[in-house]
């Protein structure tokens, strides 16, 4: 008896441990550890648009968030030059710098959208511009590339349209861009 009743224990439990091994998988990417896009506009596990979510929470509250895309500068040409494991490496060492950014600063949120492309979300939005400083600055001393960010606040004077919303962000940086790379562009509201 006393056998039966442990292997279902054993069984059970093994089933909680995979059921939390696939819930982690649907929301983060395996390569940097970073939340991933799935997370973010609500295809994992679950859960419903997140950045929607924020986005009524702003409206429900008045408490606006910040949000930052951040593209690899020079990215492409530092795979094709040092090889893709040295590519591969970079790539963990922004995320490594992104989550130490989370760890730092309360409601902070890390997201490999895809490729060499981060979205930085941020509840707290006094530090915002410090924040989106310290990542620029970090990225150009501890690696061989830069970053572009573009950054925006969504208010409660924003519609809730994540698409207007993701293009805005988008905009701002390649404003970055078309101005030599390098540097944060903030959007108006």
């Amino acid at each position: 008896m006393m056998y039966i009743i442990f292997s279902l224990m054993v069984v059970i439990i093994c089933e909680a441990l995979l059921m939390g091994w696939y819930k982690y998988r649907s929301e983060h990417d395996l390569f940097t550890g970073l939340y991933n896009k799935d997370w973010l506009l609500g295809q994992s596990h679950r859960y419903t648009n997140r950045l929607i979510r924020w986005m009524q929470r702003t409206k429900q509250t008045g408490a606006p968030f910040g949000m930052m895309f951040i593209d690899l500068d020079g990215f492409k040409g530092y795979n094709d030059t040092k090889g893709h494991q040295q590519g591969d490496d970079l790539l963990k060492t922004i995320a490594s710098i992104l989550k130490d950014v989370e760890r730092r600063y309360i409601g902070v949120r890390s997201v490999r959208f895809g490729g060499d492309e981060m979205i930085v979300l941020m509840r707290e939005t006094l530090y915002f511009i410090d924040v989106a400083q310290e990542i620029s600055q970090r990225i150009d001393g501890e690696t061989e590339v830069t970053a572009s960010i573009g950054a925006a606040f969504f208010t409660n004077r924003c519609p809730v349209n994540q698409q207007v919303f993701m293009d805005k962000v988008d905009g701002a940086m390649y404003r970055v861009k078309q101005n030599g790379k390098n540097g944060i562009s903030i959007a108006g509201v």
